[in-house]
């Protein structure tokens, strides 16, 4: 009997041990958890403050621009938009007159200026000269040998694509429905006549 009692109560002193070492386990996978989260959280947050930042955000990734796009094309806050972009290339402007990139960012806010329309064009041009602008600064940054127009053929290339997909978004489609717009595309190739401005 004094054997049964004594495995008995090992049984029972072990309990505590594996119990402390459950414990530690949730606790440091709840730990890891908590910190992914804050993580996540954080990514999201820059993400939306990107996005609400506008043309004062000078390295919008193509999923902010599109949903700038979108956010702007709401009646009322279009023209809160316009006067943050506005305010955002004019102070580009006065601070790199020589630049052409922000002549080209007010030029886009300009035409965002027309009442929805506007924003969904600026919005499709924007997407391609972030790309352009991206090359180009890869460019300067690698100084790359590989040809140059090549490169930005393959980046209009993918701006097409991009820019498919922005008009493939629900929320795009409902708006080109509601002002009966058909063909999409051909509003774009309004590029031609911008070009005389620049």
């Amino acid at each position: 009997m004094n054997e049964n009692l004594r495995n008995a109560l090992a049984f029972f002193k072990s309990a505590p041990q594996a119990l402390q070492s459950t414990y530690d386990v949730s606790v440091k996978a709840v730990n890891q958890s908590i910190q992914m989260i804050g993580d996540a959280a954080k990514s999201i947050a820059e993400w939306i403050w990107g996005v609400l930042l506008g043309d004062f955000n000078d390295d919008q990734s193509t999923s902010q621009i599109v949903a700038g796009t979108a956010i702007s094309m709401i009646p009322y806050v279009d023209q809160i938009c316009d006067v943050r972009d506005i305010v955002a290339c004019s102070l580009n402007l006065k601070n790199n007159p020589d630049s052409l990139e922000p002549k080209i960012s007010l030029g886009l806010t300009l035409v965002g200026i027309i009442p929805t329309l506007g924003s969904f064009l600026k919005g499709c041009f924007k997407i391609v000269f972030s790309k352009l602008k991206r090359l180009m600064k890869a460019r300067r940054i690698k100084k790359a040998n590989a040809d140059f127009y090549k490169l930005i053929e393959e980046q209009l290339d993918n701006c097409i694509i991009d820019i498919k997909k922005f008009h493939n978004d629900k929320d795009v489609q409902k708006f080109l429905k509601k002002h009966n717009i058909q063909e999409p595309y051909k509003l774009t190739k309004i590029t031609n006549h911008a070009k005389k401005f620049f």
